[in-house]
């Protein structure tokens, strides 16, 4: 019953964060799906070679990027693990690119190691 104004601004901040994420995360190749009415996102980690919990753990001691593994949100997204947009536009992009980084890294070792059996 009160001003909106407030309430309006979050709504407009997560929208361009959400932008921001889908746009980042499909430069990468890791969209999945285009949230609509939630600040997570979900970003593939098929390419891999983890499922989403190992995948997680490793974005962690790694890269510095704490994510939600797929897994815990049912077996179907465990080729996937969960972003939030909770942070700022700039920890979002440098997230994002250092999962990109790491996709590509481990795809390069696993076809390295292919090459060599």
């Amino acid at each position: 019953s009160g001003p909106r104004d407030c309430i309006d601004e979050m709504r407009d901040e997560y929208r361009a964060r959400r932008d921001l994420a889908v746009e980042r995360l499909e430069t990468e190749g890791l969209l999945l799906t285009r949230p609509r009415g939630t600040f997570y996102i979900m970003a593939d980690n098929a390419r891999s070679g983890h499922d989403s919990y190992e995948y997680a753990r490793r974005l962690i001691v790694e890269r510095g990027v704490a994510v939600a593994p797929g897994g815990t949100f049912g077996d179907e997204a465990n080729a996937a693990v969960r972003l939030s947009l909770a942070s700022s536009p700039e920890t979002i992009t440098e997230g994002i690119r250092r999962i990109g980084e790491a996709i590509r890294e481990h795809e390069t070792d696993r076809t390295t190691r292919t090459t060599r059996s």
